[in-house]
Order: C-alpha cells, then sequence, then structure tokens
C-alpha cells in the first residue's frame, strides 16, 4: 500500500503533506487553496505557510508521483492523483489538522468547486490565495529553474505555462488576490498576513510550548 501516514505536526508523506514545527500553530482545520500558474510562486508560498503555521502541504503532483512512479504526467494520472487529493483533504477535515493545497495549478473551476463542495460539505473553514502572475513572468521563471541541477519530476512534466494560462477560468471574486510579481519575500509575508487574519478571525492561532530545559 502506498499511503504511509504519520498523525500529528509532522507530515503524512503518502498524502503528500509535509510540514515543520512552528513557533505559532493552527489550533483546528483550515483549508487554504492556492490558485496560479506554474511558476508563479505557489510551492513557495505553501512551504512558508508549513513552517510558519504548522500546515500540512497536500501536493497532487507528490501523489501522482507516488501513484505514477513510471508516469509522465498524463491527464488520467493527474485526474487520478486530484480524487486521492480529494480523501486527503476529506481526512485532514475530519482529523482537524490544516491543510494547503499545493501541486497543481487549479486553472479548471470544476476543480476548485470540487475542492470547495467537499470543505463546505463539512462546514470547513477555507480560504483562497490566487497568485496572479503574468504568463511571461511566470514562464520566465519556469525556464531559470530547469536550468539549475535541482530540478525535480513535478516541474519537467509541468503542463506548459501559457497553455495554462490560455485555459485558466476566471478566479471567483471571494478569492484573494496577491500580487505574484513582488519579490519572494513579500508575496510571502503578505500571503502569511493573510492567513494570519483569517486564522484569528476564526480564533486558531495558539503559540507552541516553548521545550523545557
Amino acid at each position: 500500500m502506498w499511503v504511509k501516514a504519520t498523525i500529528g505536526a509532522i507530515p503524512l508523506d503518502g498524502f503528500g503533506i509535509r510540514g515543520r514545527e512552528p513557533k505559532t500553530r493552527l489550533h483546528g482545520f483550515l483549508g487554504i487553496l492556492l490558485i496560479g500558474l506554474p511558476g508563479s510562486g505557489k510551492s513557495t508560498v505553501a512551504q512558508a505557510l508549513a513552517e510558519r503555521f504548522g500546515i500540512g502541504v497536500l501536493s497532487r503532483d507528490r501523489l501522482r508521483e507516488s501513484m505514477f512512479p513510471m508516469g509522465h504526467g498524463a491527464p488520467l494520472e493527474r485526474r487520478a492523483a486530484f480524487r486521492a487529493l480529494l480523501l486527503a483533504l476529506e481526512i485532514s477535515i475530519l482529523l482537524r489538522h490544516p491543510v494547503v493545497i499545493d501541486g497543481m495549478s487549479l486553472a479548471r473551476r470544476e476543480d476548485r468547486e470540487a475542492l470547495k463542495r467537499l470543505l463546505e460539505r463539512f462546514d470547513a473553514p477555507w480560504l483562497g490565495l490566487y497568485l496572479d502572475c503574468p504568463a511571461e513572468v511566470a514562464h520566465a521563471r519556469v525556464l531559470a529553474r530547469r536550468l539549475t541541477a535541482a530540478e525535480g519530476i513535478a516541474e519537467s512534466t509541468a503542463p506548459g505555462v501559457f497553455a495554462c494560462a490560455a485555459r485558466f477560468d476566471p478566479v471567483e471574486p471571494e478569492i484573494l488576490r496577491l500580487d505574484a510579481r513582488q519579490a519572494r519575500e513579500r508575496l510571502i509575508e503578505e500571503a502569511c498576513t493573510r492567513v494570519r487574519t483569517e486564522a484569528e478571525r476564526l480564533g486558531l492561532l495558539s503559540a507552541s510550548p516553548t521545550p523545557a530545559g
């Protein structure tokens, strides 16, 4: 069985969820949907949120790699991984573990609506962040990353940025827009501020205990 899960502040590896011990933790469930083109900074923001707030990262691409290690990112593989992501999200809701959705653009309204229907079925709070980035800028970032030796499967098999932009459905008004052209540090801080504001509104913030000794 490919799923290997460890529950708690720590990654559910088989579900593509990962995180580190944070100074501030979300006490209860919050689902964060990251929307944007490849190269817009979704994975950067997701990792920053994981480290800042102890949020698990649920990645469709990592699920797909685990399910189809010999695959090539075919549409059927991506759809199967998305179904697995929905199951992992449902489990996270039931366990009250906050998660951020990464590893896909969520360009299709159909996919965004599927996630929202699941969240709303359980009356689970969620926050949508749209990393608004011109296709030219995102494309240049992806090309730059592909020149590095650290390139991974998720990037090398990602759909073309311009093709993704061409089929990007208009984003719903309740989704918050972040200017993804700004510097990495500023984008991270803005995303963290948005999450903190929503978590405070929901009464989810709590400080992690300081280790003794």
